[in-house]
């Protein structure tokens, strides 16, 4: 999760970030849910060794994804912020 909130701040604008972290918390909260119901039907038809293996192939999957992200350029993507 902490990872999460270091994306969203890198690519949202203040104006659009409690929406951006809204829908991130209630697509986490929604996939939680049916990662639990999907787990015994999985682990029973493949077994508890291959059902891990997946989900640490997810698991891989999104952290290369996050290593992506955070070596992205960014600066383009935002407008600098006036400051005062």
């Amino acid at each position: 999760f902490p990872m999460t909130i270091l994306i969203v701040q890198r690519y949202t604008s203040d104006r659009l970030r409690g929406r951006a972290f809204t829908v991130i918390i209630s697509v986490q909260t929604a996939l939680l849910g049916l990662g639990q119901f999907a787990s015994a039907p999985l682990t029973g038809a493949f077994g508890a060794r291959w059902t891990y293996v997946v989900a640490a192939a997810f698991t891989a999957a999104s952290a290369l994804v996050v290593v992506a992200l955070l070596r992205a350029d960014t600066s383009r993507l935002l407008p600098r912020e006036a400051t005062a």
